[in-house]
């Protein structure tokens, strides 16, 4: 025969068990709606745009070409202003009264690609040429982003 103490513990560990059983579903859900509150994307973006080339490295005769890396609004309407040589300006359009789309540096408007060919003529030295670009609906200027050393063999 049971005794009376035995029958009336086991509600007690039934109802434990129901209550961890809800506790653990709670927390379970606690805890998924935390993980997939923790990994939406932030939608708000509010640094300022930027751009970045890589810097190269040219042998005098070769080509190379560099394409712009960003943040923020996709930019266009690129436009070389400036090109330095060991500190010296060796291209100014304000100065020359025109642009430089041809040798041995070419910017793509559109895209921002960075060719630089036709560099038999050139000598060698640490070349830094600024650009401007449009992003946004703002114009950026960036004085000597893009720094190429030319080598000689």
């Amino acid at each position: 025969m049971i005794s009376r103490a035995r029958l009336q513990r086991r509600p007690i560990l039934k109802n434990n068990i129901v209550t961890m059983n809800k506790l653990v579903r709670l927390l379970t859900i606690v805890l998924f709606g935390c993980i997939s509150a923790s990994c939406t994307p932030d939608l708000t973006d509010s640094s300022p745009f930027s751009l970045h080339y890589y810097d190269a490295e040219v042998v005098i005769g070769s080509n190379v070409v560099l394409n712009p890396t960003y943040h923020g609004a996709k930019p266009s309407d690129f436009k070389i202003y400036g090109i330095t040589r060991n500190g010296v300006i060796f291209y100014d359009p304000r100065l020359d009264g025109e642009v430089l789309e041809s040798d041995p540096f070419f910017i793509k408007s559109a895209d921002g690609t960075l060719i630089v060919s036709n560099t038999s003529d050139l000598k060698s030295g640490i070349y830094r040429i600024s650009l401007s670009c449009r992003a946004g609906g703002d114009r950026y200027e960036y004085p000597e982003l893009v720094t190429i050393k030319m080598m000689e063999e």
